[in-house]
């Protein structure tokens, strides 16, 4: 009879250990999560009506590797950006309000894998303001990971115009 109770408190006390550790672990993940309110984006980017869109190409084995071309993210997104009718898309840096470089490099971490970037730079500084990143659903026909690169490119300009959106810093 007394292992009985033996094994049923210390099974009480698991039971207790473990439901204390899994609420400290939510409550710490909790306070780690930013808020969004801290995170205003800077004036530049809500405040701007012309952008020069940058091709930071692709490297060499993402193009090969997924037969998309170095500039097929370039040309979707200034597509995309062009369909948004938010920006004039001017010729020079120089002219623009912001400048959007987009790139594709393939993903070290996975095989046959891509993260497609926007970079949001002040024209005159140089410094990134924002940035944004997206991973292309894996496929095994060419075609329809050109469909999902075009998807994540998609998932790319809604992030922008969301960014857009949001509160700004006051100057």
């Amino acid at each position: 009879m007394l292992g009985v109770r033996y094994w049923a408190m210390k099974n009480r006390t698991l039971h207790l250990l473990f439901v204390t550790l899994f609420i400290a672990q939510a409550l710490i993940a909790q306070e780690s999560q930013p808020s969004t309110e801290s995170a205003l984006v800077p004036p530049a980017i809500a405040a701007a009506k012309r952008v020069f869109i940058s091709n930071a190409g692709a490297d060499d084995d993402s193009g090969k590797m997924f037969s998309t071309g170095p500039d097929h993210c370039y040309a979707e997104f200034y597509r995309q950006v062009q369909a948004l009718k938010r920006y004039e898309i001017v010729s020079s840096p120089l002219q623009a309000d912001l400048v959007l470089e987009i790139n594709m490099t393939a993903s070290p971490l996975r095989f046959a894998t891509a993260v497609v970037r926007v970079r949001i730079l002040d024209p005159k500084t140089h410094v990134v303001l924002w940035a944004f990143y997206e991973r292309p659903a894996a496929a095994n026909l060419a075609h329809t990971y050109g469909k999902n690169l075009d998807k994540a490119i998609t998932r790319l300009v809604s992030n922008l115009k969301l960014l857009t959106e949001m509160p700004s810093r006051a100057p």
